[in-house]
């Protein structure tokens, strides 16, 4: 068992506190309370046989009351004499005939004036008023000239439009067509060369004769039937030209779908041993 005390530990702080809390109350028995005895003072007491009389108050004076006056009635006034008053007898004047013949024209002039004013403030409101539903009808005229106006204008320019529109068409259409034309004539000459390459003509042929046939042709060029629709008188020749078209399969087709489909499913074929540009091809 360790005794040793530990001055470095929380023990010492609460010795000390504990310490100086003793000694506090050790000084305050020792100056506060009064350790000394003092002796008590004497009593002294005295003895009276009897009691002593008391002297009576002297008397007060008292107060007379007043006397109560009596009270005086009030003075009568004295009625002073009225004086008779009679009435006036109000003294009538004759009427002045002149003078009321005079306030009654003037009452007739006054009262005519404002008729005559009446009468013209009525005239001035009823122009007012028809100048007003004049304007307005001025202004309802106008706006139904241009309401009609307006709608002439539509009606001309809707006409208008539908007239450039249509020759935009027509024009659109013409191009269209010159220009569908020309690719199936460039396309059928281009043709016309392939067949001209494999025809045979005869020797004893004349002129520049011209054969149409009917061709059948498939999307590929690939031809599936010749027929002879107008032959060119020579029979030989006729016979040459079938077998040279059906020997060109497949033909040259143009790869635009619109134009390719002016050769399909059947054409129309003419054909001439000598090209038009050099000679010309009559009909058969």
């Amino acid at each position: 068992m360790n005794l040793a005390f530990d001055w470095h530990g929380p023990e010492w702080k609460s010795g000390l506190l504990a310490f100086a809390v003793h000694l506090l109350f050790f000084l305050l028995l020792v100056f506060g309370l009064s350790w000394r005895v003092e002796d008590s003072a004497p009593v002294e007491a005295q003895i009276w046989n009897s009691l002593p009389t008391a002297k009576p108050a002297p008397a007060l004076p008292r107060r007379q009351p007043r006397p109560v006056e009596a009270p005086q009635p009030p003075p009568v006034p004295r009625l002073k004499p009225v004086p008779e008053t009679r009435p006036a007898v109000p003294v009538l004047k004759q009427p002045d005939i002149g003078l009321q013949k005079k306030r009654q024209e003037e009452l007739r002039q006054q009262l005519l004036q404002a008729q005559q004013q009446q009468a013209r403030l009525m005239a001035q409101q009823a122009a007012q008023e028809k100048l007003a539903l004049q304007k307005q009808q001025r202004q309802r005229e106008l706006k139904e000239l241009q309401a009609l106006q307006n709608l002439q204008n539509n009606m001309v320019s809707s006409s208008l439009n539908r007239d450039l529109s249509a020759v935009r068409q027509q024009q659109a259409a013409a191009l269209a067509n010159s220009r569908l034309n020309s690719l199936v004539g460039k396309y059928k000459q281009i043709i016309a060369d392939k067949v001209r390459g494999f025809v045979r003509i005869p020797p004893d042929i004349r002129g520049n004769p011209q054969a149409i046939f009917q061709v059948s042709v498939l999307p590929t060029g690939d031809v599936t039937a010749v027929v002879l629709q107008h032959p060119s008188g020579n029979p030989a020749y006729d016979q040459a030209v079938r077998w040279a078209i059906q020997a060109a399969s497949p033909l040259p087709l143009p790869s635009d779908p619109h134009v390719a489909s002016q050769f399909q499913p059947t054409m129309e074929f003419s054909f001439c041993p000598i090209p038009q540009e050099k000679m010309a091809c009559p009909s058969p």
